[in-house]
């Protein structure tokens, strides 16, 4: 929050979480000059666990977005044209590298597959907030 810019919150997809999504300064110049990320790009994802009411539903504020209970995971995604063979080409797509980490900061274990899941989205730079980014960049 200190060193980069938020450009989203949202419920995710899976509609079981909220997230707040995060872009560096390099980025920003790369949605700026084309729509899309330059080597060097920084994308983070807070995932927060949705508070829930005494039925166990969840909690829905400020524009259908979800009230935060907890921080869940956080998320990132680095831009880089130069990935060593000491980063598994199985965590990239693209010149995008995934990892997940626990709220502590420790690596998590994901669930799913970061690239399998955004592999379909080459049209917009494998970014699910692709045109939140694009127009959170053209306010600027």
């Amino acid at each position: 929050q200190e060193t980069m810019m938020r450009y989203a919150t949202a419920n995710r997809a899976n509609q079981k979480q909220i997230a707040k999504c995060y872009v560096n300064d390099k980025a920003i110049k790369g949605y700026k000059k084309n729509k899309e990320s330059l080597p060097g790009s920084v994308v983070v994802m807070e995932i927060y666990k949705p508070k829930l009411d005494s039925n166990g539903d969840k909690v829905i504020g400020d524009a259908g977005v979800y009230e935060i209970d907890q921080l869940a995971a956080v998320a990132v995604m680095e831009n880089r044209d130069d990935w060593g063979d000491d980063f598994p080409k199985a965590n990239r797509v693209g010149n995008w590298g995934f990892a997940v980490y626990k709220p502590d900061g420790s690596v998590k274990k994901n669930d799913l597959n970061c690239v399998q899941c955004h592999t379909p989205l080459v049209n917009q730079d494998y970014l699910f907030s692709h045109q939140r980014l694009v127009d959170f960049v053209a306010n600027q």
